[in-house]
């Protein structure tokens, strides 16, 4: 599958990189608040599972500001793009953290879905979600195609919509799109299927992450006369196509049931499985690389035989 992913979209091996995109000018020397625009993918700090030398914010933070212990302000999935506020002990970076707690800031996010939403303008939905029933607006700013489908598969229409809200619950906008119908391109599946599904859903669209992207964040800060806007700029729309006939097929990968889960098995046995632990692989998933590793195990005891 990786393989597959990377033949299809090689643009996913560039530009997997912090940008800092803000220094807020009104702070102490001795202070630092600043905000970037984290990747696709990058974890906020190291976990127990972590890679050796897997990039992490924390990791560009001590590079970028070796003399700085800088914290991120607010949360954002590891898998989701975009803003992230990042600052030092002090009252700068608290007035950040509580105006998030207290439902004060803006979020705007763009994202990939599935299918052509018919809102007509800007429409509220407030499906329960875990700790509440919260608002998400939305509205659809281009409808298109996904524009790389594996072969055989037919076209399947895809839309870049925005959703912004002030609370921000757990996979809350995520979870709204879902429920609206239209889910976010590269959300993780309910049941992981090793024949049609990976971490970043349907094996035949060549999804490489989660389409979701935090473009834009408004709110107040001290001595600030106006609301600041944070601004981080995307290029989600690169993967839609006007017409149907423009989508392309890869033939690299094989759709639906003719696609094997065990040819989706590469590189070092360690690493997938650590990767699959990492972004919630199947008990299926699980057992191919068990069946790999022992017909590995086999052919090499013929080799030697």
């Amino acid at each position: 599958t990786c393989a597959s992913l990377v033949l299809a979209n090689p643009g996913c091996l560039l530009d997997y990189r912090i940008e800092q995109i803000w220094t807020d000018p009104l702070v102490s020397a001795s202070r630092k608040l600043i905000a970037v625009n984290k990747p696709r993918n990058m974890m906020i700090r190291k976990k127990d599972d972590s890679f050796d030398g897997e990039q992490t914010v924390q990791g560009w933070c001590e590079q970028a500001y070796p003399d700085c212990r800088l914290q991120h302000c607010h949360s954002l999935e590891d898998e989701a793009s975009g803003v992230l506020i990042l600052g030092t002990k002090g009252r700068a970076s608290d007035v950040v953290k509580d105006s998030f707690q207290n439902q004060e800031v803006r979020k705007t996010y763009h994202a990939l879905v599935l299918g052509h939403p018919g809102w007509d303008g800007e429409v509220q939905l407030d499906f329960p979600v875990k700790g509440g029933r919260p608002s998400t607006f939305v509205r659809v700013l281009r409808r298109g195609f996904w524009a790389v489908v594996a072969g055989g598969r037919s076209p399947q229409a895809a839309s870049l919509v925005e959703a912004w809200t002030m609370v921000g619950r757990t996979h809350q906008v995520k979870d709204h799109l879902k429920r609206a119908g239209y889910p976010v391109l590269g959300d993780r599946p309910d049941i992981l299927d090793a024949a049609r599904t990976c971490c970043f859903g349907d094996v035949s669209l060549l999804c490489y992450r989660l389409f979701l992207h935090l473009t834009r964040v408004d709110l107040c800060l001290p001595h600030h006369p106006d609301a600041v806007v944070l601004s981080a700029p995307h290029d989600l729309d690169r993967h839609l196509v006007d017409r149907s006939e423009d989508v392309q097929a890869c033939r690299c990968l094989h759709g639906g049931s003719s696609h094997h889960g065990d040819e989706t098995v590469v590189g070092a046995s360690g690493s997938v499985e650590r990767a699959m632990a990492r972004w919630g692989a199947s008990v299926e998933t699980s057992a191919l690389v068990q069946a790999r590793q022992s017909r590995e195990a086999t052919d090499d005891a013929d080799l030697n035989a």
